[in-house]
């Protein structure tokens, strides 16, 4: 269940006082973590800094911060992805990378999922394609000629 004040920007002025929470995203069995993380306001800027993965987001408009921590946090999976496809990950972006996917990717698959559906709705929606019965029945009586 996701707390009534989930979005309200933090109050913490320093990365000393830093608000400790988590950045989560809406799953198809609700809200998914995505990453601990601390959130404090310097100056203009909103900062956020996971307390687990090296991402870091800053942003004047806060739900901003929010949605490019997400994106940099989608990046950095995929840089783990390749790095451990590839044999050259350390044994800690091995193990981040175990972590984060676990997060990341059913989150993935459900919103590809979802806009597959979209896809074909729109599809059948907009398909000009029809058939059209012309000329008789065939009939067990009527063969083709062999060609």
């Amino acid at each position: 269940m996701t707390e009534p004040n989930a979005s309200a920007p933090p109050t913490a002025t320093s990365e000393e006082t830093a608000e400790h929470g988590g950045v989560f995203a809406r799953g198809p069995r609700g809200d998914q973590m995505l990453s601990h993380a601390d959130a404090w306001r310097e100056d203009d800027v909103y900062v956020i800094r996971s307390s687990e993965f090296d991402v870091i987001a800053e942003h004047e408009d806060f739900q901003q911060a929010i949605d490019d921590f997400v994106v940099w946090l989608m990046d950095r999976a995929a840089l783990l992805a390749e790095l451990v496809s590839a044999g050259e990950a350390t044994e800690d972006e091995q193990r981040a990378f175990a972590v984060l996917s676990a997060r990341v990717f059913p989150l993935l698959r459900a919103a590809d999922e979802q806009e597959r559906r979209r896809h074909m709705r729109k599809r059948r929606a907009t398909s000009t394609a029809t058939w059209r019965h012309q000329g008789t029945q065939a009939s067990s009586s009527a063969r083709l000629s062999r060609a």
